[in-house]
């Protein structure tokens, strides 16, 4: 941005672009000067035909669970968009910030980013032909523990800025995660869900992911694009 972008491309660097994907966002995205976010499709790098995402969803905040899309949604009931493949017009930024990694990590920060593009009068948008394939849960692993520890943090958080009933909506929804967890058999799951909840620190002993090696560690690229050159570069 500092050098003049006038969008910024948030990209998950372990993702599979087809080739018109930054064409289609760049295309929906100048479509209506009032669209401040474009997501794409998500589908699952495993199962091709699968749509993961249809650019992002709805959250239900008296239960503080947020539900993926997946299939065409109105733009009007799109609440988020994943940050898996996320364009962001320059000007909306420079309103709203990017994304708070003070009070996320890891999960919600999207969908919070959302609320306060959308909190300023920016719409959301979904560019149907911009197609990303992308491993479910590729950085920890869908049952991994903590992966429930992030996410009961995070939204924690996310419920404390926006729902009407925040304790009661964050409670609802770690009992979500909990009676899952209680059928599935993952003790330390639910420990992880309990230790987020109270504020307590990731337990040792739970076990924790083995380290990917430097050049396979999963993270967040940011691509910053001029929309008349199609140019890019890492944003950090």
């Amino acid at each position: 941005l500092d050098a003049g972008a006038t969008a910024l491309w948030i990209l998950n660097n372990d993702a599979i672009v087809h080739k018109d994907a930054l064409n289609a966002l760049l295309a929906e995205l100048q479509s209506n000067a009032q669209v401040g976010a474009v997501g794409s499709v998500i589908y699952d790098l495993e199962h091709p035909q699968k749509v993961l995402v249809w650019g992002g969803g709805h959250v239900l905040s008296w239960l503080g669970l947020a539900h993926h899309a997946k299939r065409t949604l109105p733009a009007a009931q799109l609440d988020y968009l994943t940050g898996a493949s996320l364009l962001l017009r320059r000007e909306a930024l420079e309103q709203v910030g990017l994304f708070d990694d003070d009070q996320f990590f890891m999960y919600w920060e999207d969908t919070d980013l959302c609320y306060r593009l959308r909190a300023q009068g920016w719409q959301l948008a979904v560019a149907a032909d911009s197609h990303i394939w992308h491993q479910h849960s590729s950085s920890l692993g869908h049952d991994h523990p903590l992966k429930d520890y992030y996410v009961t943090n995070s939204a924690g958080h996310f419920l404390s800025r926006y729902a009407r009933f925040p304790r009661l909506s964050w409670t609802l929804g770690s009992l979500v995660r909990i009676s899952k967890r209680l059928r599935a058999g993952q003790r330390n799951n639910i420990r992880a869900i309990w230790e987020a909840r109270k504020g307590l620190a990731y337990s040792e002993q739970v076990p924790t992911p083995v380290p990917l090696p430097q050049t396979e560690r999963r993270r967040t690229v940011r691509v910053a694009i001029e929309a008349t050159t199609m140019q890019g570069r890492p944003a950090g």
